[in-house]
């Protein structure tokens, strides 16, 4: 491996033909130079300057190592940059892995502040499922992730970061103008639109089942889609019923497309969204600024709420 010191050194040999000049260039003794270019030469296994009495020459070698070592010192540097600042700057790519509801509803509303505050960045968001967003961060290939289930591993730290409720999604037809609410045993009997296995949604309607005594299989499962939107546009084109976030369905029922519907022997169906992080991996600065983001976002929104349950004097 080549010594960027020693290249540097060589360069301004090369450059001023003269050891000497080139030690006052760097602001070195004159046998430091030289003695740095001898184990330059040494690395080689060859000659670069030819010493004529009190004059050098480069040699024809010397030449092609520095029509490259200009490269090299630009290329050291800026790797030398670019990890500095990735290690305690704010500038370079944040890579978050997000499951789909916080991925396509909640993030880009928080990453838009941060971006903002960060200009120079970056951001980079891969969506998936609760279950590949937590086996990513696991493994290192995340930094962080946001998503809508724990998972029983020591080696992460999972961090509440925001909540969300349940609604039973249902179609705008005639059917289901008149019904406020159904029980389980009407809902058993309607076409059910799922999320796939291992999505937060679906993990935390199953276990509201099992919490009453009911088991997925129970019910009539018609259709089993990827990801949040996909729901949504099924249960408006009358495949079915879901069970599903209120945020992937919010604008639908504003805009008067889509029903929500309660069922209450499920209770208030309310889930939250974890920050998970690898507790024994390192971080570099820009993951934990957006860290430390969140938790402010989240106590900013905590202290709202509070002030809202307050009554007024």
């Amino acid at each position: 491996m080549l010594d960027p010191h020693q290249i540097e050194v060589f360069c301004r040999v090369f450059e001023e033909k003269s050891f000497t000049r080139a030690a006052e260039r760097l602001g070195l003794s004159q046998p430091t130079v030289s003695s740095h270019v001898k184990s330059l030469e040494d690395e080689l296994g060859g000659q670069l300057f030819d010493r004529l009495g009190r004059q050098i020459e480069p040699t024809s070698a010397a030449r092609l190592l520095y029509e490259h070592a200009m490269e090299l010192l630009a290329l050291h540097d800026e790797v030398e940059e670019r990890l500095h600042s990735h290690l305690h700057g704010k500038r370079g790519r944040l890579s978050i892995g997000a499951s789909t509801i916080p991925g396509e509803h909640l993030l880009p509303r928080v990453l838009g502040g941060f971006g903002r505050r960060w200009p120079d960045i970056e951001i980079v968001v891969h969506v998936a499922s609760t279950r590949q967003i937590i086996e990513l961060v696991a493994s290192g290939e995340l930094e962080l992730g946001i998503v809508g289930a724990r998972a029983p591993n020591p080696d992460l730290d999972f961090e509440e970061v925001a909540v969300d409720r349940m609604v039973l999604a249902v179609p705008r037809t005639g059917y289901w103008e008149g019904h406020k609410s159904i029980t389980l045993d009407e809902l058993k009997k309607q076409r059910l639109i799922l999320r796939e296995r291992g999505s937060g949604t679906r993990i935390r309607f199953e276990r509201q089942l099992m919490a009453v005594g009911e088991k997925l299989q129970a019910f009539n499962i018609s259709v089993r889609l990827g990801s949040s939107t996909a729901v949504c546009e099924a249960v408006k084109a009358g495949l079915g019923v879901s069970v599903t976030s209120w945020h992937s369905v919010r604008s639908a029922i504003e805009a008067g497309t889509v029903l929500a519907v309660r069922v209450p022997e499920l209770g208030e169906l309310r889930r939250s969204f974890y920050r998970v992080l690898h507790q024994r991996r390192a971080r570099s600065s820009l993951c934990d600024a957006f860290v430390e983001y969140l938790e402010a976002k989240r106590q900013t929104a905590a202290g709202e709420a509070a002030d809202d349950a307050t009554p007024s004097s």
